[in-house]
């Protein structure tokens, strides 16, 4: 039965493979970059997901309570869950802030 299948369709299955292939690289591709896109910064002692939204204020269009959600989103953090160390990605484009550093 496999055979018979296999004999009918071979182009059809080998094209389907092909696409989602295809398909997983080019999603897999956007994501990497998508991420690139954004800021990440290393958190220090005694931040919080409140001041660092106190400390990039005006360089997000977001209310604060958004931004602190989608860092927690955007990192897998749960409420409380910030180390110093670590590095998170922030919703500031990075050309933005590339542009603001070189005017300093």
């Amino acid at each position: 039965m496999w055979q018979k299948i296999w004999t009918n369709y071979s182009y059809t299955i080998i094209l389907f493979i092909f696409s989602i292939l295809t398909c997983a690289t080019i999603v897999l591709y956007n994501n990497a970059n998508h991420d690139k896109q954004y800021v990440t910064i290393k958190v220090e002692q005694g931040d919080s997901l409140w001041s660092i939204s106190e400390k990039y204020n005006g360089k997000y269009s977001m209310s604060k309570k958004q931004f602190i959600k989608w860092v927690e989103t955007k990192n897998r953090l749960a409420a409380n869950q910030l180390t110093a160390g670590k590095e998170i990605i922030i919703p500031i484009k990075a050309e933005d802030e590339n542009i603001q550093l070189a005017s300093d």
